[in-house]
């Protein structure tokens, strides 16, 4: 299952600029360069909608899942202080968890 979420997600990023990354159990990073803040939440929530559309057969069963999305847009030139990928990660994962517990199956995303 996870397979096919990576490889729809795959598909529907930017080739040699976007990237993916496992990031725990059923948790990934998806890095979008150079997206503006506008950007990022219509591609989250695309991304959303196409993994929410997907249907998985397993055992002879048919399922849809859902993905609910925490994004962070970092603007390096508009900070004055500097900010680690490990502040960004976790600022993410807060909003992913937002997303959870407003829900599911959402986009919650924030500036730093």
């Amino acid at each position: 299952m996870l397979q096919a979420v990576v490889e729809t997600l795959s598909k529907n990023i930017r080739d040699e600029v976007d990237w993916i990354a496992r990031y725990g159990g059923e948790e990934f990073l998806i890095v979008l360069p150079e997206t503006p803040p506008e950007g990022m939440m219509v591609v989250a929530e695309r991304l959303r909608q196409i993994i929410s559309s997907l249907r998985i057969n397993y055992n002879d069963g048919d399922f849809g899942i859902t993905a609910s999305f925490g994004a962070v847009n970092h603007m390096p030139v508009q900070q004055t202080q500097a900010v680690t990928s490990l502040q960004l990660v976790n600022l993410a994962d807060r909003c992913m968890y937002d997303s959870k517990q407003t829900g599911r199956n959402k986009v919650s995303g924030t500036r730093c």
